[in-house]
């Protein structure tokens, strides 16, 4: 959530009290989706817990810290061709190529990383080509956070079946784990030039777009992939989350509503809901929603956060404020609730506590264009103009497409006598939001004071 106050020329506007939305920075992902690894990982079958003393949770799983990544929907294991039945006991002594890689793949499903590696490099040893081999042990190597090996195996599965397009998607999956967004774009084009109606190419392509906050493509790229799997939750929970994030909020949860439909019964899901019914104004079953849940999560603290969140849109500040610092108390590095604990301080004019609020969220998370957003507003009702103009920079920094930034630092150059570089980040502001008022303001008033000086 960010400060919603908006300089006008000579008049401060709270926005957030004229019925616009507030812009709500929500980790969702850290709910239901982000961390899919543990999603995956079922009970270990009998067969592989004769086979390893090791247990799933300690054997060959992906280090706590290696990237969340999506690995369910945007990267395919590869069946083996003719393999042998599932329920085939392993037996060494005639193992075959087909052998390693069905049990290879039944160890991945089982949460065995490592070990299942281990399966498809001895099929590599056997037949350095097998394409179906380099493709599944790309997919564990992704997993365990080997990202740059993963690419490198899809890189030459790729050179021997270039017209395999379940290859260029999954490359492309790990070209987007490591943030290289237009190697990543490229593979899934070519993917979709070898197959057009490949859902979860679509799905991939609108996450990355979501992350180059270019929504209006990212929905319909979800849409393409629920044209082909209609009955997915994934991609009626994300497609959900992109609608929102362009004010289409009353979409959004109908998106939501179809995902639980269809067996989406996590949290996540349910926190998005709170989000979409303060969107909609509906702030009482907001509320409501928030209450059920702190039943059964009374110590989560994205629950609390959310519950911190619907308070403060209704103006219970002191309550909003309470909820966020039990939040933090149960999760201190959680930079969102430190952020929004932050918008409840200035509320109540505590300026300078809400400064130093914000710089601890900033510390947490450099890259925090909303906290950015927020010091920078709380530095210039500080009077700390210098300060507040490079907040404002670094906030457009990390989110170019912030309207409400360039509007504010237009004020601070035309604040200095810089009038042209002013409407210059006014024109910016309103080029991005075409109903952002102020902006319009702000250039009229410039132009007529400067007229009136000739």
């Amino acid at each position: 959530m960010r400060l919603r106050l908006m300089f006008v020329a000579g008049l401060l506007v709270i926005v957030s009290k004229s019925g616009v939305k507030a812009a709500e920075v929500r980790r969702f992902d850290d709910l239901s989706g982000a961390k899919a690894a543990q999603k995956s990982e079922v009970a270990p079958s009998r067969r592989a817990t004769q086979q390893i003393s090791k247990s799933p949770a300690t054997a060959g799983k992906a280090p706590s810290n290696a990237p969340a990544v999506n690995v369910e929907k945007d990267f395919e294991l590869v069946e083996p061709s003719g393999k042998q039945p599932q329920s085939l006991p392993f037996d060494e002594a005639h193992s075959g190529i087909q052998n390693l890689l069905s049990y290879g793949n039944e160890l991945f499903t089982d949460g065995y990383l490592k070990e299942a590696a281990d399966q498809f490099k001895e099929v590599l040893e056997r037949d350095a080509n097998n394409v179906t081999a380099k493709n599944n042990l790309a997919l564990c190597e992704k997993r365990l956070g080997e990202i740059d090996h993963s690419i490198s195996l899809l890189q030459q599965a790729i050179e021997t079946e270039p017209l395999k397009a379940e290859l260029h998607n999954n490359l492309g999956s790990a070209y987007l784990s490591k943030g290289e967004s237009d190697q990543a774009l490229k593979s899934f084009f070519q993917a979709l030039n070898l197959r057009p109606s490949y859902a979860e190419v679509h799905y991939n392509l609108g996450h990355l777009y979501s992350i180059r906050r270019a929504y209006d493509q990212a929905v319909v790229e979800y849409q393409s992939a629920l044209k082909e799997k209609p009955d997915d939750a994934a991609y009626h929970r994300d497609l959900g989350d992109t609608l929102n994030l362009i004010k289409r909020s009353e979409e959004a949860l109908i998106e939501y509503r179809e995902a639980k439909r269809l067996g989406d019964n996590s949290l996540g899901l349910k926190l998005r809901v709170v989000a979409v019914f303060r969107d909609l104004h509906q702030l009482g079953e907001a509320e409501k929603l928030c209450n059920e849940l702190m039943k059964d999560h009374p110590n989560n603290a994205e629950v609390l956060n959310q519950l911190g969140l619907t308070y403060l849109r209704q103006g219970k500040i002191e309550p909003a404020e309470q909820t966020f610092n039990k939040a933090i108390s149960i999760e201190p590095n959680f930079a969102q609730a430190i952020n929004h604990l932050g918008i409840a301080l200035y509320r109540e004019k505590h300026i300078s506590e809400a400064i130093a609020v914000f710089q601890q969220a900033l510390r947490i998370k450099p890259d925090y264009a909303e906290a950015y957003y927020n010091l920078g507003t709380a530095l210039y009702r500080k009077g700390e103009v210098a300060n507040a103009e490079k907040a404002l920079l670094e906030a457009i920094r990390y989110n170019p497409q912030d309207a409400y930034a360039y509007n504010n630092l237009g004020l601070i150059l035309l604040r200095r006598g810089n009038v042209d570089e002013a409407i210059e980040n006014w024109r910016k502001a309103i080029t991005i939001d075409p109903f952002l008022a102020a902006g319009f303001i702000n250039i009229g008033r410039a132009l007529h004071a400067s007229r009136s000086v000739e």
